[in-house]
């Protein structure tokens, strides 16, 4: 049997469909003074012993292309999400956008570069 958990937001002055970019914006800002308080890695967001920044090798591009990814703002700082590893691999050609989707489109809510 299973169960499913729905869990409604009450944000006062804020309006129903603002509530997950308002609460997105405030998890992102929650996580980005989590992330300058800790010692992990600011590129592979790992800790020291387990950083992969210098097994990460940077590949050439034969064309002039760049990499644009949305991470969804729960995937921020998160070390398992395998995104970040655009920027060792192609560096100065790959873009993170966090977004949070707000029935559509997405919104971004920060840029990375």
């Amino acid at each position: 049997m299973s169960f499913w958990v729905i869990f409604i937001y009450v944000v006062p002055g804020v309006r129903p469909q603002d509530r997950e970019r308002v609460l997105g914006a405030e998890r992102v800002s929650r996580k980005e003074e989590e992330m300058h308080r800790s010692d992990r890695c600011r590129t592979c967001w790992f800790s020291p012993a387990t950083c992969i920044c210098d097994a990460i090798k940077s590949l050439h591009c034969s064309k002039n292309v760049k990499f644009l990814v949305y991470m969804h703002y729960k995937e921020l700082f998160n070390a398992g999400d395998d995104a970040k590893l655009l920027f060792g691999a192609f560096p100065g050609r790959s873009e993170v956008s966090v977004v949070v989707r707000c029935y559509s489109p997405y919104i971004p809510l920060v840029s990375i570069l």
